[in-house]
């Protein structure tokens, strides 16, 4: 955990793919206040399925069509510019905000569609993400 005196303590929700958040956006909030932990949020394949079909539930299948299109474009026209921008990005956040989040605890928050409920799991090797004590990370299945 980076500490800063008196600062806030935060905690970074981020999808795991992300590494402009749990890198960039991480370094930043660690150079200005209490990086308490970092949680990042993982889907599980089953929940994309379920966001797809409550998307054409509420849009029909013609503008779901249009917008999964969309995104294949894109992805295919501007991915590699895309990530020479975010290798890029990242470098200036890391030359601006040189602070080690190594020592970040990480928790991991996994998305599952078996369950409706909160449940969270906790490992014992290392440091709490909120409390900075030598409980656990966080980890949380919906």
């Amino acid at each position: 955990m980076v500490t800063h005196g008196d600062s806030p303590r935060v905690v970074l929700i981020c999808h795991e793919g992300d590494r402009l958040d749990h890198e960039g956006l991480a370094r930043w909030l660690a150079s200005t206040m209490t990086l308490a932990g970092l949680i990042i949020i993982r889907d599980s394949g089953h929940a994309r399925w379920r966001a797809a079909r409550r998307e054409i539930r509420r849009v029909g299948w013609l503008k779901f069509l249009d917008v999964v299109a969309f995104r294949a474009y894109a992805r295919v026209a501007f991915a590699s510019r895309d990530n020479a921008w975010k290798a890029v990005q990242l470098g200036r956040l890391s030359e601006r905000y040189p602070v080690e989040i190594a020592t970040v605890p990480p928790g991991m928050l996994y998305r599952s569609a078996l369950s409706s409920r909160l449940a969270i799991r906790r490992s014992s090797s290392t440091p709490s993400p909120l409390t900075g004590a030598s409980s656990s990370v966080l980890s949380v299945v919906t």
